[in-house]
């Protein structure tokens, strides 16, 4: 009695085939995800570049907070609101500005105390004073609250100049308030309401005379 041929023939024959159709799929898609990987690279170089030139002939141009948003995620960081920060007062580039505060404690993905704060700013030749400061108070639980100017309050009553208005408690944050105005996300056009977070301390930023 005569076997059948043996069923692995059949797959021997078929099997490269499917692998060459499966490989050819696979390039394909590496090809397009490459492409994909080019035009996010070239975009960013864009945006970059334009950051990067915000000083104008015609005087400052402040950077717009989503554009600095898009770059830091770009860049794979995180908890960069102080980067946003310096960003929005110097006009520099979020990368140069990254590495101004890492060269001073800045960790990457992390944020950073004020002291690291006030030395990126020295070095980039701007002063900051403390002008207000919030208080203290203890509350029937015995724990500390604390007290004084929410954001929105803040913001409408130093509606002129630059500064560094920085929170503690229900979030731990920095955000650049210029002219009345946050370029960060707490302000009332990127979520729709005026923000209540009580402001901790504020400091006013002034460009140091040459």
């Amino acid at each position: 009695m005569l076997a059948p041929p043996p069923l692995s023939g059949c797959n021997t024959v078929r099997q490269p085939a499917l692998h060459n159709n499966t490989g050819a799929r696979t390039l394909e898609r590496l090809k397009a995800l490459r492409n994909s990987l080019e035009c996010e690279a070239n975009a960013f170089n864009v945006l970059d570049h334009r950051a990067l030139n915000a000083l104008t002939k015609g005087g400052f141009t402040m950077q717009d907070y989503l554009l600095l948003k898009n770059i830091g995620c770009k860049l794979g960081d995180a908890g960069f609101c102080t980067v946003n920060a310096l960003a929005t007062v110097t006009g520099y580039s979020f990368k140069r500005c990254q590495r101004k505060l890492a060269k001073h404690g800045r960790e990457f993905r992390h944020g950073a105390g004020y002291p690291t704060q006030h030395e990126a700013l020295k070095a980039f030749g701007y002063s900051s004073n403390r002008i207000y400061n919030s208080s203290l108070e203890v509350t029937r639980s015995g724990r500390l609250r604390t007290v004084g100017l929410n954001a929105n309050q803040f913001a409408q009553k130093y509606n002129k100049g630059t500064y560094y208005v920085r929170f503690h408690g229900s979030i731990n944050h920095v955000a650049c308030l210029v002219d009345g105005v946050y370029n960060d996300w707490i302000d009332k056009k990127y979520r729709g309401k005026a923000p209540k977070f009580v402001v901790y301390e504020a400091y006013l930023i002034t460009k140091k005379e040459k």
